[in-house]
């Protein structure tokens, strides 16, 4: 999604068509161009074209890149994120990162809650990872990552 027109749009497509290996398409949507490709080569060549020229756009993941956000449950707070990223590889589970939660207090102290946001790559197959019911010796729940407010967003101020 490109956040204005392009200046010179007629010589802006012939050059991407030249580029780009398969037909694209576009669609005016306000004051923003959506623009689609057909294969991914296509599409990393055209965020790459976008990038140089210093247009300002975002783009979604795609799918295949897409990880999977997971929660475990239920194992003790004390436990470390490397112990527990550690413990799912060696389950065959390729975890990309593991991250505690923590709940914040009115004093403003932390509490570690027994909560841990696992990213696993896009290449098992949830059923798989739901195989795995124990996490450094614990009996563990699984649970999809639910992210009800979008993006996080700081109250301090």
């Amino acid at each position: 999604v490109i956040y204005k027109y392009l200046d010179e749009h007629s010589t802006a497509m012939k050059h991407l068509k030249e580029k780009l290996k398969e037909d694209f398409s576009l669609k005016n949507k306000g004051n923003r161009i959506i623009m689609r490709t057909q294969i991914r080569e296509d599409y990393d060549q055209l965020k790459e074209i976008i990038s140089k020229a210093n247009i300002e756009y975002h783009t979604y993941t795609p799918k295949e890149d897409r990880e999977h956000k997971m929660v475990i449950k239920n194992l003790p707070p004390n436990i470390k994120e490397e112990e527990v990223k550690e413990d799912l590889i060696n389950k065959n589970i390729p975890v990309t990162s593991v991250k505690q939660m923590v709940k914040k207090m009115s004093d403003n102290k932390t509490v570690r809650l027994p909560l841990y946001i696992v990213s696993i790559k896009n290449s098992i197959k949830i059923k798989d990872i739901y195989n795995v019911n124990k996490i450094c010796h614990c009996l563990i729940q699984w649970e999809k990552y639910k992210n009800k407010s979008g993006v996080t967003q700081c109250f301090k101020c």
